[in-house]
């Protein structure tokens, strides 16, 4: 999101994440889940909190992640 964000010239100031990983509890520890908060400040215009959530699904990283993990992105607007 952050590069997306800098090509369009997006301030990200105020923006911050919560990020909590769960692991599997079988002897091949792995990760099982990620649950992601994203706050974005009130101020954020709506057009750039659009352009961010589209970003977040079309990620090369969450792409490449394995099928087995979920992951669950929030949108908070503080």
């Amino acid at each position: 999101m952050a590069i997306k964000a800098k090509s369009k010239g997006f301030d990200l100031d105020g923006i911050y994440l919560n990020i909590e990983k769960l692991m599997t509890q079988n002897s091949e520890r792995k990760i099982k889940e990620l649950i992601i908060d994203i706050f974005i400040p009130d101020n954020t215009p709506i057009g750039n909190i659009n352009f961010l959530k589209k970003a977040s699904e079309d990620c090369p990283v969450t792409r490449n992640l394995s099928e087995e993990i979920d992951i669950k992105i929030s949108w908070h607007h503080k």
